[in-house]
């Protein structure tokens, strides 16, 4: 029989089986509270789920979340765009964004402040929404002069 792959989720500190959740650091529970992805059909033996190995603890965060004693914040992203229809993206002061590639290379850090992080989130959106069928990519690097560490970051739009 092969032996599942348990993590430790970071919301709640339980342990799970890695393959019962959308999210790499969260169980299937605190993924479906937080972000909406599936949940487990938890079946309890024991004081643990057979399916995802849950223990049925949350954090207190997710506690006073459905208590109603929390709200999610929800903000809007906006872009404008130019004549060209490329999205026309202010740069605010003290933005900084840079990533990591673990060393598997099966993952990607991204770090940033507010102002960084909201950037990349705009440029994303814009890239998305844009209806160009050209090859559009977005740059994060010092076109911005956001990443002090001359890293680049580059995505492609492929609608194909």
């Amino acid at each position: 029989m092969l032996e599942r792959k348990i993590n430790i989720c970071d919301e709640c500190y339980s342990e799970y089986y890695k393959d019962s959740s959308q999210m790499d650091a969260l169980c299937p529970n605190c993924a479906f509270i937080l972000y909406g992805y599936p949940n487990c059909q938890h079946k309890f033996e024991n004081g643990r789920c057979i399916k995802c190995f849950w223990n049925g603890k949350t954090s207190l965060y997710i506690k006073n979340l459905l208590k109603g004693e929390i709200v999610k914040k929800k903000k809007s992203i906006s872009v404008s765009f130019n004549e060209e229809d490329l999205p026309y993206i202010p740069i605010k002061k003290n933005a900084r964004l840079t990533f990591s590639i673990s060393e598997d290379n099966k993952s990607i850090q991204i770090i940033g402040n507010k102002n960084g992080l909201r950037l990349m989130a705009k440029a994303l959106l814009g890239m998305a929404e844009t209806e160009r069928t050209d090859v559009y990519h977005l740059h994060i690097d010092d076109l911005y002069n956001i990443n002090d560490e001359e890293k680049q970051f580059i995505i492609y739009k492929n609608d194909a």
